[in-house]
């Protein structure tokens, strides 16, 4: 991770600015949660990762976009939904996935 390294959460206005705030941070989420990546893809630049996070409640989407620049990370966006039930509406034109 890059020194000067964002790491924001659009949903809520957070952003920590700087390696050791965002280190600072992690190390207070309380767990540490469980997150199972679904799949990743990009690069070399930028990566998007889809995945369930479990903090112990119940598992919740995530979605992170993270960019790179001379091997470290210098920015990442990550994103959080709670799962839900598809609207009757279209479920006739879906095939349904596993919610995690």
């Amino acid at each position: 991770m890059a020194d000067s390294a964002i790491d924001s959460r659009p949903q809520s206005g957070e952003h920590f600015v700087g390696r050791a705030n965002i280190m600072a941070m992690y190390h207070e989420v309380p767990g540490p949660p469980t997150i199972t990546w679904r799949s990743v893809r990009g690069g070399p630049k930028v990566w998007v990762g889809e995945g369930i996070v479990e903090y112990g409640e119940g598992p919740v989407h995530i979605v992170g976009i993270a960019e790179f620049a001379d091997g470290k990370l210098t920015m990442a966006d990550y994103y959080f939904a709670e799962p839900f039930d598809p609207p009757a509406s279209r479920s006739r034109w879906a095939a349904q996935a596993d919610k995690g």
